[in-house]
């Protein structure tokens, strides 16, 4: 599936922060994040939860990140080995993905610890726990 035949969203995402600043697609996304992260089925657990972000199926979180709603898809059971998070906000005129914030894993079912790759600080910090 390329992301151009069924999401509602552009096929290109930027990441906010330290990692890159500049539009990836889906497909160097999860190339990108499957080098970074060790275990096989978290690789699986990112890949299957950013797929999630890109067709339209994130949930909104109740919080905002630089004055935009922040959703979040998850793949992965319940568990950090497992799941994988990705916190991303919304474009409300293009209504397509404007930056991805946050990567983390969902330790319980309303709990999310940011791991992988957060913002330098705020509530998207690396290591912070987030609870929706």
């Amino acid at each position: 599936m390329t992301t151009t035949e069924t999401s509602p969203f552009t096929a290109a995402v930027t990441l906010t922060g330290s990692v890159r600043s500049q539009p990836m697609a889906q497909d160097a996304f999860v190339a990108f994040w499957e080098g970074e992260i060790e275990s096989p089925k978290r690789r699986a657990s990112v890949k299957q939860a950013v797929q999630q972000a890109f067709i339209g199926k994130g949930k909104p979180t109740g919080w905002t990140f630089s004055g935009r709603k922040v959703h979040h898809a998850s793949a992965g059971s319940v568990g950090k080995e497992v799941s994988a998070t990705v916190f991303f906000v919304v474009d409300d005129v293009r209504q397509d993905i404007a930056a991805v914030i946050a990567l983390g894993a969902h330790v319980t079912p309303d709990t999310y610890e940011i791991c992988d790759w957060g913002q330098p600080s705020g509530d998207f910090k690396l290591g912070r726990t987030v609870r929706i």
